[in-house]
């Protein structure tokens, strides 16, 4: 072990203004005048060891607040990675559950009269297999859906129909051809409420599926508004009819669509379902009131499966725009 005095202070000639270099572990250089004894030497290190230790005590107090904004922005960064993904999987999985929920839905649009009650209960069983924890106890399904249209018409933003888990549902066929399933989730968040963010987001997803196998033998189409109460179906002579075959099953029955009107001809009778009762259905979007009373004139309709209104009032099908074909040639 080295002597005190040797090691701190270091003789330096006679003379000026000089400096002594302390040997300190952390040195410090301090400006010292000639024939100061070893005793200054010693005070000087000292208050400089003092400014020293005060400086870094003011350093630690800038780490602190470094560290807590540090802390910040990688929670953040954890909030994004963990909620943000967990929010991304839940949307995928509640509209893929809704996706197929409106195709199955939709399979059963085909039937003759629908049954409401078929489609949703096949649809409700397909979101069941699809979201975890759910269960229809309880709910307007609980043993069997309602023949209506819609069910589970929201509320407070949020579909009525609890499945439970935190999923609610409204389920709807708003058009003949048409199923639509509308799903909702509460989705529980981790990491954000520590950022002040709410602890759950509500997601939403909806399809809308379309069976384009419509019941229809003859399917009629007007694509000009102007012209929608023209009877683009009219049965000439008299007497004149047409019939339409049916297998004799719900399955099998036809019918005929119009995007206008539908107008009999003279004598009856003129639109002859057949064979026998219960094999298909007139509809029509703009029926107008003169072709209206024709088709209720006694015996003018026969084998249909609803007996009234006649005709059925449908919905309007879009037009499909196809280009008109070629003129053929003029030999």
């Amino acid at each position: 072990m080295r002597g005190r005095g040797s090691e701190l202070c270091r003789p330096l000639p006679t003379g000026s203004h000089a400096q002594v270099q302390l040997q300190a572990a952390d040195p410090v250089r301090l400006a010292v005048f000639p024939r100061r004894d070893r005793h200054d030497c010693y005070q000087h290190h000292e208050y400089g060891v003092l400014m020293q230790a005060a400086w870094l005590r003011k350093q630690s107090g800038q780490a602190v607040v470094l560290v807590a904004v540090a802390v910040l922005v990688l929670t953040a960064i954890l909030a994004l990675a963990l909620d943000g993904g967990a929010i991304y999987l839940d949307k995928r999985q509640l509209q893929n559950a809704a996706d197929s929920a409106a195709l199955a839905g939709a399979e059963l649009l085909m039937a003759v009269p629908p049954s409401y009650t078929a489609i949703h209960n096949q649809a409700m069983l397909n979101l069941l297999q699809n979201l975890p924890g759910t269960s229809k106890a309880g709910t307007a399904c609980s043993a069997s859906c309602p023949n209506l249209k819609t069910i589970g018409i929201p509320v407070a933003g949020v579909g009525s129909i609890n499945l439970t888990a935190g999923y609610f549902v409204e389920l709807s066929a708003p058009t003949s051809y048409t199923y639509q399933v509308s799903v909702w989730h509460t989705h529980p968040v981790a990491v954000a409420p520590i950022h002040g963010f709410q602890s759950t987001i509500t997601l939403a997803a909806r399809a809308t599926a379309q069976n384009a196998n419509l019941p229809y033998a003859v399917v009629l189409l007007q694509d000009k508004p102007a012209y929608a109460q023209w009877s683009n179906f009219s049965i000439n002579g008299t007497p004149g009819s047409i019939t339409m075959q049916g297998g004799g099953g719900a399955g099998n029955r036809g019918g005929m669509f119009s995007n206008a009107s539908i107008a009999p001809g003279n004598g009856a009778p003129s639109i002859i379902f057949s064979p026998g009762t219960d094999q298909g259905d007139l509809w029509a979007v703009n029926e107008s009131a003169a072709d209206r009373t024709a088709l209720n004139g006694a015996g003018v309709v026969q084998g249909q499966h609803t007996l009234s209104p006649i005709p059925l009032a449908g919905t309007h099908l879009d037009f499909p725009n196809y280009p008109e074909p070629v003129p053929p040639a003029v030999s």
